[in-house]
């Protein structure tokens, strides 16, 4: 019977260890996803944004590529790689401590939606308040960021500040989800235990 037990254990510790890892690498794909969409679209909202902000050598401000358009791409992937590796181990780590036995990857994944949901509400109002912003502070972009391609070249402040806002909107979108994610967890789990 012991020996019965033992070997249930370890097939529990298996699962476990399984689950975990799909939600790690769930996670991380939605954040690898989700960077390439919000940088696809705000490199198409303003173009110039990543190589005034990045300081991309050997590219012209003014003018669209599709190499740049690329570079813009890239830059999704790597930075979605890099949130989506600290945000997911935080959340699987949670999810696992809060669920113990329960841990499953169809229950965790409902709360992975709410972290992305709230990470996209997040690059939306940021964006919103990014053109607030260059509305009653006009000057302060092109004072910050590289003057001489402001002056050189049409590049509208509105888009620049949407696509600035909606990034930083987008990482504190995802900071407060993945808390009021991981505050549903334990709720759930308070329930379960009932």
């Amino acid at each position: 019977m012991a020996e019965k037990t033992n070997d249930q254990s370890k097939i529990d510790e298996i699962n476990i260890a399984s689950v975990f890892l799909k939600l790690l690498f769930s996670g991380i794909a939605a954040s690898v996803i989700l960077g390439v969409f919000c940088n696809g679209v705000n490199g198409m909202i303003c173009e110039s944004y990543y190589p005034i902000v990045l300081r991309w050598e050997n590219i012209s401000f003014a003018s669209f590529s599709f190499s740049l358009y690329c570079a813009v791409i890239a830059q999704g992937v790597f930075e979605g790689l890099l949130f989506g590796i600290g945000f997911s181990l935080v959340f699987t780590i949670a999810a696992l401590v809060i669920f113990k036995k329960r841990y499953s990857w169809r229950l965790g994944i409902k709360y992975l939606f709410v972290v992305v949901l709230g990470a996209l509400i997040g690059w939306s109002l940021g964006g919103i308040v990014g053109c607030i912003y260059a509305t009653f502070s006009p000057t302060w972009i092109p004072s910050q960021f590289l003057p001489a391609a402001f002056a050189d070249s049409n590049i509208s402040f509105f888009r620049f500040a949407w696509v600035g806002g909606s990034i930083c909107g987008m990482e504190l979108g995802g900071l407060i989800s993945l808390s009021f994610a991981i505050a549903l967890m334990y709720q759930k789990s308070l329930k379960l235990q009932k």
